[in-house]
């Protein structure tokens, strides 16, 4: 199916709604997880650029197991446990701030890491859905085109983050990102593409 095609399709304005919801939690949480650690954790910029380091490494490790978990199970069936799953790590992200005395530190560490191992799964997940449900042959198009949701997100994305921080405080936000991932999870729930063989995408 070509680009002009797709873009008519219900399944393609559903999957880059999906997209552009979990891109706008990546973003938020790329852009300030290190302003909520020194502010609301830990005052440790050696930590913090350690956690840095790893997140990096989780988001990298996250690509190949999401890819080979769509592989095992179903593009559907993926992309709502990532996005269930982001909306559980966003919403309990402040209890590293509860507890930011006792184990402060060792919470963060282990949700940031978690978030990014989580998100990466994006950047393997939808390449596969579109060319399961559009057809190879413009799946570079076509991803492409998808990818249109991003231009959306970065401009206004990164403006909203500082905008909202200041105006919800970290809780807030992180609620906020929340709730655009369950609202993924939930469209991921209502597509209902099938490949030539009638299997779900």
């Amino acid at each position: 199916m070509t680009p002009k095609e797709m873009v008519k399709t219900c399944h393609f304005i559903t999957l880059w709604c999906m997209f552009l919801l979990n891109a706008i939690c990546v973003l938020f949480i790329s852009t300030l997880y290190k302003t909520y650690g020194e502010s609301e954790v830990v005052n440790d910029d050696r930590f913090l650029t350690t956690l840095g380091s790893s997140a990096a490494m989780c988001n990298a490790v996250g690509r190949i197991l999401w890819g080979l978990f769509a592989d095992k199970v179903s593009f559907k069936a993926a992309i709502v446990t990532l996005s269930s799953a982001m909306t559980c790590l966003m919403a309990s992200l402040y209890i590293t701030h509860v507890f930011a005395e006792s184990a402060g530190k060792t919470l963060l560490f282990i949700w940031i890491c978690l978030i990014f191992m989580t998100f990466s799964g994006n950047f393997s997940l939808f390449p596969t859905a579109i060319a399961k449900t559009f057809g190879p042959q413009y799946v570079s198009m076509n991803y492409g085109v998808l990818f249109t949701s991003l231009a959306v997100v970065g401009p206004i994305g990164a403006l909203l983050s500082t905008f909202l921080f200041q105006k919800l405080h970290s809780y807030g936000i992180f609620i906020l990102a929340a709730g655009l991932s369950f609202a993924a999870s939930i469209l991921g729930l209502a597509f209902n593409a099938k490949t030539k063989e009638g299997r779900p995408v």
